[in-house]
Parts: C-alpha cells; sequence; structure tokens
C-alpha cells in the first residue's frame, strides 16, 4: 500500500526537522540523469572547482579529474565528500 501525499509529506518534515538535509528536484533530477555526482554537488554548494580543491586540500585538476569521472583516490573522493558536505556514498 502506497503512503498518502500527506503521510509522506509529514514524514518529509519530521526528517527535515530533525536536520536531515533533502535535495532540490534540480538536484535529484541531475543526478538520475546521470550527471556527475561531484560536479552537481559542487553546483548545489555554489563552488567553483578552485574553491572545492581548496576546501578539500586538493588541486584544481583534481577535482576536474574527479568531474570527468577519471581515476580518483578513495581519499580525494573522501576529501571532496567532506568538503561537500556529503556521504562519500553519494560520489560513487
Amino acid at each position: 500500500m502506497m503512503p498518502s501525499l500527506k503521510s509522506a509529506a509529514e514524514a518529509a518534515l519530521a526528517r527535515m526537522d530533525a536536520g536531515e538535509e533533502t535535495w532540490p528536484l534540480s538536484v535529484v533530477t541531475a543526478l538520475v540523469g546521470g550527471e556527475n555526482p561531484v560536479r552537481v554537488f559542487r553546483r548545489h554548494r555554489g563552488l567553483t572547482q578552485a574553491a572545492l580543491a581548496a576546501k578539500a586540500g586538493l588541486k584544481q585538476p583534481a577535482v576536474a579529474r574527479a568531474e570527468k569521472g577519471g581515476r580518483t583516490s578513495v581519499a580525494a573522493l573522501k576529501a571532496l565528500a567532506g568538503a561537500l558536505a556529503v556521504d562519500l556514498d553519494d560520489l560513487v
């Protein structure tokens, strides 16, 4: 049985009240559409590649490589996730 729209909305509001971040439709649509998660979350946070790199303790080419789906170490992905305030699972 599917939950009613009202119960789904109440559940979402409860999660937000508990401090859980929710994503706008544009982020969800981009991710479901196959866009690179690093790029999607970087843009959502309003960061340039250089700003994200500085925040993550990386160099800008490492962010560009991650956004293109190139070889990226687990350590770099963890740093990016931390800088973007998302779970590592959200990036991989």
